[in-house]
């Protein structure tokens, strides 16, 4: 699989302390990104992932995931975020309703495991290639 979107490694829970590029990266990424401790409370979400799920960053943030996948009818993910937690990798398709429509996208459950040990995940939303409306190359 083509990842569209992707970021180099860093450390999401001190984002505010990153260059400002860093943080604009995150930020403007055009797919949703999220980060999850141990515990699966979110520590961090950009716009895009917001707009994904339909719910507002002062919300997400705090949040424990398996309290979000029930609120927002994903439930089924809780599956994929512990599997993530425990160091598994795991990508899906997903329709999401979205401002009046739906929508595809690909989420990943990339596990940060560091020094053999996983202390978190990143969630990232990958909108398809259908939902970017891209020129046709040639």
């Amino acid at each position: 699989m083509t990842h569209l979107c992707s970021l180099p490694t860093f450390d999401v829970p001190s984002l505010a302390t990153e260059p400002p590029a860093m943080q604009a990266v995150a930020l403007l990424a055009t797919c949703g990104l999220s980060y999850w401790d141990g515990d699966g409370r979110c520590l961090y979400a950009n716009r895009a992932n917001m707009e994904w799920l339909g719910i507002q960053s002062d919300i997400l943030v705090g949040t424990a995931f398996r309290d979000l996948a029930q609120a927002i009818g994903l439930a089924s993910h809780t599956t994929h975020a512990d599997a993530a937690l425990r160091g598994d990798r795991h990508s899906l398709l997903e329709t999401f309703d979205h401002r009046h429509r739906r929508r595809s996208a690909v989420v990943q459950y990339l596990p940060d495991t560091r020094d053999g040990v996983t202390i978190g995940f990143l969630m990232q939303i990958t909108p398809t290639p259908s939902e970017l409306h891209l020129p046709v190359a040639g």
